[in-house]
This record gives C-alpha cells, sequence and structure tokens, in this order.
C-alpha cells in the first residue's frame, strides 16, 4: 500500500492535529499480508487480542495515525457490539437491516396503509423466532419475514429443502471462516433416501474432531431411527387406511342392499295394496249385482211392491 506524496517540504495531512483520514480514497497498489491476531483467554473468560506486526513490507512507512487508524480496524468486534456473542436484540431506536427485497432503506417495511415500519423486539412485526436457545434457555428475537406456507407437496418440499439447505451451509462457511467460530450444522427431511446434510466448521474440526464425529454418528442414528418410526407408522397408517377402506366398501355395499331390500318390499306392499283394492271392487260390484237381483225377485213375487 503506498500513498502519494505530498509536496516537498510539506507535512503530511494526516499527520497534523484532528484529521480524520477518509478510507475510501485510500489507493492500494501492493496486497498486504493477511493481519495475524494472536488471541489469549483471560481469567474472566474473555479474550484479548495481540496484534502481530505486517510482515513482508520492510518499505512502507506508516506515521503513528494511520496505525492507530489501522489497528481499529483491523481489531475484531468487541464482546459489546458482536451480535454473534451477545444477546443483544435491536431496540425500537434500532434497525434490522435489510433481510429481503421487500425490505426497504433502513430494515424498514410498509403496512397496509404504507407507512414504514421498524422490526423491533417490542414492535414484531412477523412474530419471534421460536426454537433458538442459548444453553438451557430460549431466546426470542423478531423475524425478519414473514413464516412461509407448509408445503404439501412431497416432490416439492424436497427440493425446496435442498435448495435452502445448501443456502444455509454456504452462510455457515462464510460465518464460521470470517468469525472464527465453532459451528455444527445437520438437517434431514423426512421423504429423503440419502444421508443426512452436515456441516462442521474448520475450527470444531481442529479442535474437537473426535467429538464432532461422536456427534455426527449420534445425529445419523437419530435421523435414520426418525426415517424408519415414520415409514413404520406409514406402513401402519396405510394397512390402516386399506382396512378402513373395506369397511366402508362392505357398509356402502349393504346399504345398497338394504335400499333394495326396501325398494323391492315397498314395490310389493304396492302390488298387494292394489290387488286388496282391486279384489274390494270386485266384491262391491257383485254385492250391487246381488242387491239388484233380489229387488227384481222380489217384484215378481209381490207386484203390489212397485
Amino acid at each position: 500500500m503506498t500513498r502519494r506524496a505530498a509536496n516537498p517540504g510539506t507535512p503530511y495531512p494526516w499527520s497534523s492535529p484532528g484529521y480524520t483520514p477518509n478510507f475510501n480514497r485510500l489507493q492500494v497498489q501492493v496486497p498486504l499480508a493477511p493481519l495475524q491476531v494472536e488471541g489469549t483467554a483471560s481469567e474472566n473468560g474473555n479474550s484479548s487480542a495481540t496484534l502481530l506486526p505486517i510482515t513482508g513490507h520492510d518499505d512502507l512507512q506508516v506515521n503513528d495515525a494511520d496505525a492507530a487508524a489501522y489497528r481499529l480496524l483491523s481489531s475484531p468486534p468487541s464482546q459489546g457490539s458482536n451480535a454473534i456473542l451477545d444477546d443483544k436484540i435491536p431496540s425500537d431506536s434500532e434497525d434490522m437491516g435489510p433481510s429481503s427485497p421487500t425490505t426497504t432503506s433502513h430494515g424498514k417495511r410498509k403496512d397496509v396503509k404504507g407507512r414504514r415500519v421498524r422490526i423491533t423486539k417490542k414492535n414484531p412485526l412477523y412474530g419471534m423466532v421460536q426454537g433458538a436457545m442459548r444453553g438451557g434457555k430460549a431466546v426470542e428475537f423478531p423475524r425478519t419475514k414473514e413464516l412461509p406456507t407448509p408445503i404439501m407437496e412431497r416432490a416439492s418440499a424436497s427440493a425446496r429443502f435442498q435448495r435452502l439447505s445448501m443456502d444455509i451451509i454456504d452462510r455457515c462457511e462464510r460465518l464460521s471462516v470470517e468469525t472464527g467460530c465453532w459451528l455444527q450444522f445437520s438437517a434431514q427431511h423426512m421423504f429423503a433416501n440419502a444421508p443426512f446434510l452436515h456441516y462442521a466448521s474448520p475450527r470444531i474440526l481442529k479442535e474437537a474432531k473426535q467429538d464432532v464425529e461422536q456427534i455426527t454418528n449420534h445425529l445419523n442414528r437419530v435421523y435414520l431411527n426418525l426415517i424408519a418410526a415414520r415409514n413404520a407408522e406409514s406402513r401402519e397408517m396405510h394397512k390402516k387406511l386399506i382396512a378402513a377402506e373395506m369397511r366402508e366398501k362392505d357398509a356402502q355395499e349393504a346399504l345398497v342392499a338394504s335400499q333394495l331390500a326396501q325398494q323391492q318390499a315397498a314395490e310389493e306392499a304396492e302390488i298387494a295394496q292394489k290387488k286388496l283394492e282391486h279384489e274390494l271392487e270386485t266384491q262391491r260390484l257383485e254385492l250391487d249385482v246381488w242387491r239388484a237381483q233380489l229387488k227384481l225377485a222380489q217384484q215378481k213375487s209381490n207386484p203390489s211392491l212397485t
């Protein structure tokens, strides 16, 4: 890294008191060696970092002001400002930052009336994230997006899982390399036929490789047992479904037979009723004939009755 020299005899502007360097205008011509940081742990658990001198550029001259600014930019963030190391949740005056294409500047979103809304812990627009833990205690923080609707179609759900899990692993790698954290991630889909996906950061593999292998083997057994149990449950539910369908079929056939029997009985009853009505009509006609014959016989035997 070199800088343009000022006029001869004129002091550099960054050496003057009260000067604030503009790092956006620095011209980088020679790549510097990576900054090496040695970490030491104190008794209270806090880590301290010691800057090592930059090697490989003996001709580089940096004054005290630039060195202080360089240390400020190169030093790792403090524990109070690192969102990964503490439980800091944005307050009402803090922004969540952009997280989706619908996010406006400064992490704001618009409500149904077009007004900008800040997503904070006191104003969780989409609710709080559930399931996050720090040790044995739950950690809640506001969601930056609305929860999606569950995918019911099997192929679409599997494809979505594969796509998003790869994105999560990519983010895990970036997080572990950037912060040097211990990180382990695993996931498996309930319809999967392949082994489960998992990722371990370089630091945890370097410092606890055997433990990571034990965790991986244990998770493998857990996922296999879950899939086997789900398959067994599916088979049992399939058997119950077939039995229920058979019972429904038998009940439907019995209902149809009963309806046919009732219909046949109704037809037979109607036929019997018509037959009885016909017999009654015949007897009534015969009775009328007998009455008429009796009346004629009486008139013949006794003409005075006419």
